[in-house]
């Protein structure tokens, strides 16, 4: 999971330096803010799993109630993950005056279509 936000990041600095490179370091701030706003909720959403992972490991259960609370986890995760993401651009939106919107939602589009390949993608 990790390797998949790893992934999201290099393509937020990738959409930043063609950002750059086309509009200014104006468009490459929009680029940059639309990179973490998608990056750092699905760091979070990592992090969670990977305890969530350790947790299980240090007390197995099995059957259908741990299915079930997996389920229940990942789903909240992703509601949150959708909620952080949607507050972040909800708060650059209010807090920045002078955002270049192409760059920032070209790199949000950027980042979050780099997550399937990112998945599909093996060693």
């Amino acid at each position: 999971m990790f390797r998949v936000v790893a992934v999201q990041f290099g393509v937020a600095l990738s959409a930043a330096l063609v950002a750059d490179l086309l509009g200014g370091r104006h468009a490459a701030f929009g680029a940059i803010l639309g990179g973490v706003a998608c990056v750092l909720p699905n760091a979070v959403f990592a992090g969670n799993m990977a305890l969530w992972g350790m947790l299980r490991k240090a007390k197995p259960e099995s059957g259908a109630s741990a299915a079930f609370g997996s389920l229940l986890l990942l789903l909240f995760g992703e509601f949150a993950k959708l909620a952080m993401t949607g507050g972040i651009l909800v708060l650059i939106v209010w807090s920045v005056k002078h955002v270049s919107w192409p760059a920032l939602i070209g790199s949000v589009c950027a980042v979050l279509l780099a997550q399937p390949f990112a998945m599909a993608w093996r060693r």
